[in-house]
């Protein structure tokens, strides 16, 4: 009964996912995503509780489906665990790019999902921040330097990098390279030892793609005349 239950909430999740995407998070009703299932509006209430809190599980279990991925958690610690990490969203957002672009609409947008996007912010920083404590334990952070602040800082970085993949001004192609490049500066102020060296590599290696193409020249009056 427990896998079945267990099996019964993806399905509702997944569908509201799906339905997020396809109309916006504030047009998702719960009579949309029972018909989705073939299930009764009162048994999502039973499993999922009300429209925000499902709503919330379906992005923010997505969100830790990709932070919490095996080959990154067992295999990465410190800083190469915040790189991991960084890389896995890039991953994942280009894998389903509409499915992220419509969320990232609605988390700049939306009053409603104000929770959301404050819950979802929470989640991303505590990941980073366990990475960050790895770093301090093994003398890779300066000292002074609070993970808890400074994870808030990353996470940030990453959302300012989404928005700007979200808005269309950054392609598919170079979103790893700007994530990985932002997070990286971040870090590298207060990184030390082998971890300042390895961000160091990364920043230069993802510096020239994480920038935006320069502007086309305009030819002067001289040139388009002659």
């Amino acid at each position: 009964m427990a896998r079945q239950k267990a099996q019964r909430r993806e399905l509702i999740l997944s569908a509201a996912r799906d339905l997020i995407t396809e109309r916006g998070y504030r047009e998702v009703t719960m009579r949309a995503i029972a018909e989705r299932c073939g299930v009764s509006i009162p048994t999502l209430y039973n499993l999922c509780g009300d429209r925000q809190a499902l709503l919330f599980e379906a992005v923010s279990s997505h969100l830790s489906g990709v932070l919490l991925d095996t080959s990154v958690v067992s295999t990465k610690r410190g800083h190469e665990k915040v790189v991991a990490i960084t890389e896995a969203i890039s991953a994942e957002m280009c894998r389903m790019p509409e499915y992220h672009r419509t969320m990232m609409g609605v988390l700049a947008g939306s009053d409603s999902a104000h929770e959301l996007s404050a819950g979802l912010s929470r989640l991303l920083a505590a990941e980073f921040e366990h990475a960050l404590d790895e770093m301090k334990a093994s003398g890779h952070l300066a000292p002074w330097a609070d993970p808890g602040p400074l994870a808030r800082s990353v996470a940030g970085q990453v959302v300012i990098v989404s928005a700007e993949w979200a808005s269309g001004t950054l392609p598919d192609s170079r979103l790893r390279a700007a994530m990985v490049f932002g997070v990286s500066l971040v870090l590298l102020g207060v990184a030390e030892g082998k971890a300042a060296a390895a961000l160091r590599r990364h920043a230069k290696a993802c510096q020239a793609a994480a920038l935006p193409d320069p502007a086309p020249s305009v030819p002067d009056e001289a040139a388009r005349t002659a």
